[in-house]
């Protein structure tokens, strides 16, 4: 199996990766929670650390840096803090890009399912009565997206969150269903 740390230095192979790209021009698109930081119990508590932080503004003198995240992208911007860099949130339904970085030199702002607020927000108001009764569930509400975390709920309850988040969502058809790492995500 490969890792991380069995492959070899980009840096070390910088004139190689160059002639290879050729006039092409590099992109690295990075998630936020659980990439550059560890998955935390609780979101509040995934912080990007200094080191990391440093990594990425090298990273991005050399070359288009995205970070995505089901975060609010303005969340995911003021965690990051470096203003060179494409930020996505919501999943990709809330991009910006500084204008350096755009095509036209003109500043990148786009903003999809808001027209789905109000929907978002009975599905949530639904999500949190119906999960009350959990304890260590967490429904948070963004702009575009809903995230229903439960790590801090008891394990022989997963599978009851997970069935009543289903149920739940049941009469509103047009939002879509993903899950991830002890989180059920909810999406126009």
């Amino acid at each position: 199996p490969c890792s991380a740390r069995s492959l070899p230095s980009a840096l070390a192979r910088q004139t190689e990766i160059d002639e290879r790209l050729g006039d092409k021009k590099l992109a690295v698109f990075l998630d936020y929670d659980g990439t550059l930081t560890h998955i935390a119990e609780r979101p509040a508590m995934a912080t990007l650390s200094q080191g990391m932080r440093a990594i990425i503004a090298a990273l991005a003198t050399r070359c288009t840096v995205a970070v995505i995240s089901g975060r609010d992208r303005a969340d995911v911007e003021k965690l990051v803090g470096l203003d060179n860099l494409i930020y996505a949130g919501n999943h990709g339904f809330d991009i910006a890009a500084p204008r350096h970085i755009s095509r036209n030199n003109v500043a990148v702002r786009r903003e999809e399912g808001m027209e789905f607020s109000e929907k978002l927000a009975l599905a949530a108001s639904d999500l949190e009565q119906e999960l009350a009764g959990f304890t260590g569930v967490l429904v948070e509400t963004k702009k575009a997206s809903i995230a229903v975390h439960y790590r801090q709920a008891a394990p022989d309850e997963h599978k009851a969150v997970a069935a009543t988040v289903v149920r739940t969502l049941e009469p509103h058809p047009e939002l879509r269903l993903t899950n991830g790492k002890m989180v059920c995500e909810i999406q126009p």
